[in-house]
């Protein structure tokens, strides 16, 4: 039996941002939340840094340098709703 590499929480984090992603962008596009609204910019704050973390453990660097851009946005945008 193969050996599990990363955490089966690790694992679970890791698909929590993509989902994320997608529930943002899905209810932009159709209307249901604002692109500057809070729940959009907590929901690519959120996946964001899940990607960040599943990216980093397993060195994909690429993911983690796109994926912090979109957390300083995303937290930019949070400080201008406020």
């Amino acid at each position: 039996m193969k050996k599990r590499t990363t955490p089966l929480w690790l694992e679970a984090v890791g698909w929590y941002g993509p989902v994320a992603y997608i529930i943002a962008f899905g209810m932009a596009s159709f209307d249901v939340i604002e692109v500057r609204g809070y729940l959009f910019q907590i929901l690519s704050l959120t996946g964001a840094i899940s990607i960040i973390a599943i990216s980093l453990h397993k060195k994909v660097y690429q993911s983690v340098v796109l994926n912090a851009f979109f957390v300083a946005i995303a937290v930019i945008t949070l400080i201008q709703l406020i």
